[in-house]
């Protein structure tokens, strides 16, 4: 594989991939965290309107209730926040690595085409792999599968 193939099938794929994670990861947690603020502030406010007239509020107020404990309970078993950071910073050092491959720079410094592109993919193989380790452990410590 050349470098022009490994770049586009393998390296633009893969930071295409983790920058779609990473977005949806960070819309879902934080969907999930202000729907849980709203549900929390609107609580003590609806607890004024609580009479024998209007018990609709009282199953308002728990249904909030529900509904925070939801949402909590997503985010606690799903780890939107964690994989968000995780898959940022794994796009982070993907990026960080093309350009230096691009700019000749740090660990290409002075090496041959042949020689830079090949400590490109050891690079980048790295990077990846350290994500799935990371991604298998969050897995293992919430004992499912995504």
């Amino acid at each position: 594989m050349n470098t022009n193939d490994y770049i586009k099938n393998r390296y633009e794929d893969q930071r295409d991939w983790l920058s779609k994670k990473a977005e949806s990861n960070q819309n879902r947690y934080r969907f999930l965290r202000v729907l849980s603020l709203i549900c929390a502030v609107s609580i003590p406010f609806l607890t004024g309107f609580v009479s024998d007239e209007a018990p609709f509020f009282k199953i308002l107020i728990g249904v909030l209730g529900v509904v925070i404990a939801f949402c909590e309970g997503v985010l606690s078993l799903y780890k939107y926040q964690d994989n968000w950071i995780t898959y940022r910073n794994t796009l982070n050092s993907l990026t960080r690595e093309k350009a230096l491959f691009d700019t000749e720079s740090g660990s290409y410094f002075g090496l041959t085409e042949v020689d830079a592109f090949r400590n490109f993919v050891s690079n980048v193989e790295n990077i990846l792999s350290n994500e799935n380790a990371l991604w298998l452990a969050n897995v293992k410590a919430n004992g499912k599968e995504k």
